[in-house]
């Protein structure tokens, strides 16, 4: 299985554990970012920063992904509303509520 769905498949065992979460923070996995530069070329991560994910599941089955450089150690258990803060933070608040 490539990696990146794997990635997704870990996002979906997340919410289906925690059918309370809509949100979660998590480091993104290197082929993650690959696929994202190929939809974006003029994306880049200064060499200093690592990309996290931030992942919203309005309902069950549907997840959006956006990537976010961050320090490194960025906290990554965070609460529902932090995760969402970051996610709305994340996507200009394209999808806030």
């Amino acid at each position: 299985m490539h990696p990146v769905n794997r990635m997704v498949q870990a996002d979906a065992k997340f919410f289906a554990r925690r059918p309370d979460r809509h949100y979660r923070i998590r480091l993104a996995h290197q082929d993650e970012i690959a696929e994202h530069r190929t939809l974006d070329p003029q994306w880049c991560v200064p060499a200093d920063l690592r990309v996290y994910v931030a992942v919203h599941s309005p309902i069950p089955g549907i997840r959006l992904r956006a990537f976010l450089p961050a320090p490194e150690g960025m906290e990554t258990d965070v609460s529902e509303e932090t995760a969402r803060e970051t996610f709305d933070w994340a996507t200009g608040g394209r999808f806030a509520r």
